[in-house]
């Protein structure tokens, strides 16, 4: 027994009861957080899936693109964690073309400009 729940049976003389809904979002909010341990590098190879080709992102996404927490795009956390640190204004281009892709080999840095002509030539 919790010391919440303790304390709450003491003064009130009755247990402590979480409605469905609390335990519900509790149980949520713990499996966030119980997702979201290890290094960066753990979460993102436990929800990478590998295949002969590419590398999928299974998590949460976001217009089509991997998402982990708020900010971070997977593709470009998969590049500066396994091929080197971004320029400032550079854009990753996915040379295989699959946007939940992560590996490192499909994953190419480029300017906004080169980007923009590399997807005019795919389309």
């Amino acid at each position: 027994m919790s010391a919440r729940a303790r304390d709450i049976r003491q003064r009130t003389g009755q247990p402590y009861q979480k409605s469905a809904e609390t335990r519900t979002r509790m149980s949520l909010a713990q499996r966030r957080r119980f997702n979201a341990e290890g290094t960066l590098e753990e979460q993102l190879l436990r929800l990478t899936k590998k295949t002969r080709g590419c590398w999928l992102w299974q998590g949460r996404t976001v217009h089509g693109y991997g998402r982990m927490g708020k900010n971070y795009k997977v593709h470009r956390l998969a590049y500066e964690l396994w091929v080197g640190p971004l320029k400032d204004g550079h854009h990753i281009h996915h040379a295989c073309g699959t946007m939940l892709c992560v590996k490192p080999l499909h994953l190419v840095q480029m300017t906004e400009t080169e980007h923009k002509d590399a997807h005019r030539q795919l389309h």
